[in-house]
């Protein structure tokens, strides 16, 4: 027999390079510069609705535009674009006839790629495009390889009662993030074997039956040490080997669940039949140490929840096109020191939690021009979140920090006030746009933080996740869905922030 070959990689074909520029000799020169080359395919567009046309049906690799179209000018195109999620990561670059600084500096305040004046060289011209294309396919290479998670899939096709077996059997440690139709949950894994379990209000075997039992639900495994201390566990290797047989059991011939109350490692046994609130309530017959407590809220400043007329104040500044914020970047240890901060004024934080590129795009046309401190703080290695503050009126201070969708619980620990309200943006409006994980993640911040008032935008799933964390928190959170996604029509930052204001002051009235 031939050993088995690896299938040699497909041939790329060339690279599509889109061309929006109302003026033919412009358009002319580019097709003489990069032409000639076999690696890229020119497209031409005269405005930017010709462009958008061309980019919902072609491939594009890289846009080269001019600063000005009869329709709208290259500002507009390329906010539009960064807005979706398919065409966010397209290498942008204005080709211009227009050198003024202050338009290279808006440009680039926005985020282009790169800023050519004309008249350009050609050769220049070509190396730069071929360099930034390379750029972004180095970077979507290096962002596949870096998955938040090392294994994913539907219970469908791979049953947890498998996917437990399979772990084992590798000794693998690390958490198994899953999205039910009905709510998130976490199973916790060391060495291999199942030590903790956490469902909705459930925990312990009481949520890994749950989770077990839905065959609906999808699951992403992250490898890593267990986070669950000896004295926090509530899964023994017995009863992980009870609930999967009896998992097993309830798929194939329809049997009977049983709940499990464990407590300082020691495991009891209570079927329907024995005890009838137990079935109805699993969470009323176990032990105290069992039940799912409220999350930690022990050092977090209370929201300042705003009366209705600091509320309409508060709410119409925000909304005037002249209010201009400042912009900050945090490391984790001054956004500790900024949201632990006490300011002699009424406080209004709010905490957006959005796709990154697209909480930039709607974040930057509220912010003035950043500062030299703030461009030298940005330019340090470390990770940082984008934060953005208005000093309004009447000693009233309005602030958001940035934190992105994709790992939510990444400044967890430096968050130290409870915001008064939370903007939930994902990318797109289907579940899938945010992981398992990152779901998993966000539900736990909030119910950590517990705010006023938390609005999102276009997930269904994500909304129904957030409502059900109020009896996990113990507090009363006013969850409201916004009409569209983050920047589109009517959904605009600044009436999105107006709208959140508004809500706060009125879960203040009930």
């Amino acid at each position: 027999m031939e050993p088995i070959r690896a299938a040699a990689p497909a041939p790329r074909g060339p690279d599509n390079v889109l061309i929006v520029d109302p003026d033919a000799v412009s358009r002319r020169f580019v097709e003489i510069a990069l032409g000639g080359r076999s690696d890229l395919r020119l497209l031409a567009a005269t405005d930017g609705g010709s462009a958008l046309e061309i980019l919902a049906t072609t491939r594009v690799h890289l846009i080269l535009a001019e600063t000005d179209f009869g329709d709208m000018n290259g500002l507009q195109l390329f906010r539009r674009l960064i807005q979706e999620t398919r065409l966010s990561g397209v290498p942008f670059v204005f080709l211009s006839a227009d050198t003024r600084v202050t338009t290279r500096r808006a440009a680039f305040a926005a985020g282009v790629d790169d800023f050519l004046a004309k008249p350009c060289d050609g050769d220049v011209l070509a190396t730069r495009v071929r360099a930034l294309i390379a750029r972004e396919r180095r970077s979507v290479a290096a962002a596949s390889r870096a998955n938040s998670f090392d294994l994913g899939g539907r219970f469908a096709e791979l049953a947890l009662p498998d996917l437990v077996t399979f772990l084992e059997q590798g000794r693998r440690s690390g958490t198994i993030s899953v999205a039910c139709s009905d709510g998130l949950g976490t199973i916790f894994l060391d060495q291999g074997r199942v030590v903790h379990a956490v469902f909705g209000t459930l925990v312990g075997p009481q949520a890994l039956m749950a989770l077990a039992t839905d065959p609906a639900g999808r699951f992403e495994f992250s490898l890593g040490p267990c986070r669950v201390e000896a004295a926090q566990q509530t899964i023994t290797e017995w009863t992980q080997f009870q609930v999967m047989q009896d998992a097993r059991a309830g798929r194939t011939k329809g049997g009977t669940t049983k709940y499990f109350a464990v407590s300082a490692g020691a495991s009891q046994i209570s079927g329907p039949t024995e005890n009838a609130a137990a079935a109805a309530d699993p969470n009323a017959a176990a032990p105290a140490a069992s039940r799912p407590a409220a999350p930690a809220r022990t050092n977090l400043i209370p929201a300042f929840i705003p009366d209705p007329g600091s509320a309409t104040l508060m709410a119409e500044a925000v909304q005037d096109g002249f209010t201009l914020g400042d912009l900050m970047s945090f490391t984790d240890e001054d956004l500790s020191r900024w949201t632990g901060a006490t300011p002699a004024r009424d406080r209004f934080h709010v905490l957006l939690v959005a796709d990154l590129p697209q909480g930039i795009s709607a974040l930057l046309p509220l912010a003035g021009a950043p500062t030299d401190d703030w461009i030298l703080r940005s330019l340090s290695p470390k990770v940082k979140a984008l934060g953005l503050s208005f000093f309004l009126r009447r000693e009233r201070l309005l602030d958001l920090v940035l934190v992105d969708i994709r790992e939510p619980g990444r400044f967890s620990e430096s968050l130290r006030r409870t915001p008064s309200a939370m903007i939930v943006a994902p990318p797109g409006a289907e579940p899938e746009t945010v992981g398992v994980r990152a779901r998993v993640e966000l539900a736990d911040l909030a119910c950590r933080l517990t705010p006023p008032v938390t609005l999102v935008a276009g997930d269904a799933m994500l909304k129904k996740a957030l409502r059900s964390i109020t009896s996990r928190s113990g507090g009363e959170i006013a969850v409201r869905g916004l009409p569209s996604l983050l920047g589109a029509p009517g959904a605009d930052l600044r009436t999105v922030l107006a709208e959140g204001i508004r809500l706060c002051a009125g879960a203040r009235r009930s």
